[in-house]
């Protein structure tokens, strides 16, 4: 559990996007019916990146949500 809490504090920002990161892979987790590993980790960070990459070409939506 140490190796997945590791790759959440490099790719995400601040205490409260590690807690929702970790959250949601346990949700991926029980909905596949597995212990959490970092396949459901991965596949979370993944999908905050994608998710930031769609919205990088809009600075006034993320201002205006007061996401840097």
């Amino acid at each position: 559990m140490e190796g997945i809490v590791f790759v959440c504090l490099l790719r995400a920002n601040g205490d409260r996007e590690i807690k929702n990161t970790i959250r949601s892979a346990q949700a991926l987790a029980v909905a596949d019916g597995t212990e959490l590993t970092m396949k459901h980790i991965k596949t979370v960070l993944d999908v905050q990146r994608e998710f930031r990459e769609d919205f990088e070409g809009l600075p006034g939506l993320w201002n205006g949500m007061g996401v840097s």
